[in-house]
This record gives C-alpha cells, structure tokens and sequence, in this order.
C-alpha cells in the first residue's frame, strides 16, 4: 500500500502538474515556427517511450519489494509470538536473527528497485539533452534559411529546456505508475541473554540428575490471596513421572510455572539440586527444564527449523528425537522430510503431532526436566493416551504433567500423584 501510495497516486498528480507546465512553452514554439511542430512531438515520444524500455524489469523489483515487505512483516509477527519458545529453548537471539535475514532480503530488494528506477531518469535525461540539442540546432538551421529572427534561437533554447525537462522527469514517473501493475493484481488476488530480566545468577550450572524439592511452598497474586488451598511439601527425584491434578483454579498451572523459573514470588521453599529457585538464572534453569503448554508454537517454516531453532543438529540427532518422540515414521512418509513446511501455527500438521514435536524439542536438546502444562486437553482421547504414553514412556526424563482429567488408562505409569 506504501509503494502505491507512493509510485502510484503521489506521482499521478506530480505528472498532471509536469504535462500542463511545458504547454505553454510548446504553443509559443509552434508560433514562431510550424516546423517546430512535428520535431518536438518527434522528440516528445523519444523521451516518453525510451525508459518504457524497462517497464517490465522496474516492476518485477517492485513486486519483489512488496513480497519481501510482506515476508518481513509475517516473520516479525511470526517470532514475537513464538519468542516464549524461542526463550525456553535459550534461543532468544533468533529473534534478532530471523528479522534481520528477512530484512536484508528487503534490503536487498529495495536497492535492485532504486537501480532501475534511477536508470529510467538517466534514460530520461539522456533523451532530454538529446531533444534539446535537436531543437537548438533545428533552430539555428531556420536562422540560416531566415525563417525566424536571430532572437528566436536564445528564446527557443529556453522554451526546448522548459519542455523537455518536464518530460524528462515525467517519463520516469509514468514508468514507475506503470510498473505498479503487478502490484495491483496482487493486491486484488489476495542472541543474547539481555533480553531477560534476571533476578538472581548465584548458579550458573545445574549438576545432572535434576531433582526437585518443594516444603511448604505457597504463593499468591494479591496480597493475603494465597494461590494454593494449603502448602504444598513434595519431592520428585530424577526421572520419575508425577501427576499433578486438581479443581479447576486450584493453582496447578501457576505450580508449573514456579518450577520452570517465570515466578519467582512465593513462599517457603522451592529448590532444584537443593539450590533455591530464586537463585537460580533463567538460564541455568531452561538449561535443564523445558515447559510445554496447551499449545506448542510452531514458527511458519520447515520441520526442521521448528526442531532446531536456529541451532545446528546432526541428522543422526534429529532422526533419533524424532523416533523417540514417535514422529520418524510420519517426517518419512513425507516427500520434503524435515524441510516440510508446518505452515503458520503448524496448521499442516495435527494436534498431536504438534505436541510430539514439541517433545522432541526437549529430547533433541537433553532436558531432564518436562513440564507439560495441560498440554493433551486439546485433543481427543485417543491422541491424549498417546501423546502422554510418548512422554511417560522416555526413561531419562522427569515429567511433570498437569491434567485437569487424567485417564484410567495410563494413571499407572505414574510415579506419584500431587493434588493441588
């Protein structure tokens, strides 16, 4: 819309106002002689038509602009909303990262545009000096022959300069309004941790196996509010599987979210490696925890960028996530594999195979520690059985996993159950 505000009803004006200056210029010429006639409508057509030449070039860079404005537009909104995950994974950089890239693309193409657009005015003012010297040298010919008065040849240099120079800048003009075409059938088809707000960095390192120890743990959102009906005193060690389930309300997401590190506010204590949580940087945390919510963000692009986040895996590492999260079978019946599109949202694949990917994240990466926040209640049971077997099933891993209904049929693969 900017490029035809711009190139299209901004210059039609300009246009109009350059074609009727020079009007009068061309009926004095035509006065003091006829013959000036047809030579200035001669050399009118040369400088109009000569940087039409590159019509077509001018606007296959304008609608290559347009494209990569609409592409760094769709990656900018595309990685703010998936910056939570860039965040947990430790890839907050490839915020900057991908807005950059898509921007230098822009760049990129915004320069090819102003190098055609400056070569139709050179073409232009090519022929504006041709035109002109075409009309001195007509008019020095009519003082020889005496058809005009000396005089003339002074006032006809001055009256070609007025005329030509306004067709010279308007030819460009009209090359650019024309190069807007395409852009019209388009529009009618239709890396640092600074960004964190770190409280505490006494540890930097969590020693593996990750346990988890909580004695009397209470927090709340208003003060005398407490979130929790009482306390909570529990300890999950290194790779076990606990359930953590209640009335909706009760506070079973806010637990989750002081065990992953985004609350720090709370009561009594809360360690991991008996290292006090607000000691701990985020950093070291999502080192070892991941946090899956209801609905994993995908980025608009590949499979592969979705696994990787701008880190760089062997395939062997990627193949053997894949395969633990139960998704190798699916990415190999693919005829792109892992350069797949997901589409926007991961709209291209199911519920449960965002969430599979979603672990297979975590597992590419080594995290010991899984948070899953509610993170099957989107899908049906079939697929929730599934997917939570997926998680339960990895013996490496702690996972932690909040449920507002949990399911007869897996309730034995749980090591502990806490209610909140």
């Amino acid at each position: 819309m900017s490029l035809i505000e711009g190139s299209g009803f901004g210059n039609l004006f300009q246009s109009i106002q350059i074609i009727t200056d020079p009007l009068f210029s061309i009926i004095v010429l035509i006065k003091f002689h006829w013959t000036f006639l047809p030579l200035v409508l001669l050399m009118t057509i040369l400088t109009i038509f000569l940087p039409q030449l590159i019509r077509k070039k001018l606007a296959t860079s304008n609608l290559s602009t347009t494209k990569e404005n609409e592409k760094v537009l769709n990656i900018i909104n595309d990685s703010l909303r998936g910056f939570s995950t860039l965040a947990i994974f430790g890839m907050a950089q490839q915020l900057e990262k991908r807005i950059t890239s898509a921007t230098m693309k822009l760049i990129g193409a915004k320069v090819h545009q102003a190098k055609f657009s400056t070569f139709a005015e050179c073409i232009a003012q090519f022929s504006n000096i041709m035109a002109q010297m075409a009309i001195t040298a007509w008019t020095g010919f009519l003082v020889f022959q005496r058809a005009v008065s000396v005089g003339v040849f002074s006032s006809a240099a001055n009256l070609s300069f007025n005329v030509f120079n306004s067709l010279a800048a308007a030819a460009p003009i009209l090359a650019e309004m024309r190069s807007l075409d395409p852009v019209f059938e388009k529009y009618h088809l239709d890396d640092t941790d600074d960004v964190e707000n770190e409280t505490a960095t006494v540890e930097t390192q969590l020693i593996s196996p990750v346990t988890i120890t909580a004695e009397k743990l209470q927090t709340s959102y208003q003060p005398g509010k407490t979130i929790f009906a009482k306390p909570l005193t529990f300890s999950i060690p290194a790779g076990e599987k606990v359930a953590i389930y209640g009335d909706s309300g009760s506070g079973k997401s806010t637990l989750l979210k002081l065990l992953s590190g985004q609350l720090r506010d709370y009561q009594g204590r809360l360690q991991l490696n008996q290292s006090d949580m607000r000691k701990l940087s985020y950093a070291a945390i999502r080192d070892k925890v991941i946090y899956i919510d209801q609905s994993p963000y995908l980025f608009n692009d590949t499979i592969q960028y979705n696994l990787e986040l701008g880190q760089k895996f062997s395939e062997n590492e990627l193949m053997a996530a894949l395969d633990k999260a139960d998704l190798l079978c699916f990415i190999d019946q693919l005829p792109q594999k892992l350069k797949t599109p997901v589409g926007e949202g991961g709209t291209n694949l199911s519920g449960g195979q965002r969430q599979r990917l979603a672990l297979a994240r975590g597992l590419l990466r080594q995290k010991e520690l899984f948070l899953l926040d509610e993170s099957t209640s989107s899908l049906d049971k079939a697929s929730a059985i599934k997917v939570e077997n997926d998680f339960l099933s990895q013996p490496k891993i702690t996972v932690v996993f909040v449920s507002h209904q949990l399911h007869s049929e897996n309730k034995d693969k749980f090591d502990q159950m806490i209610r909140v």
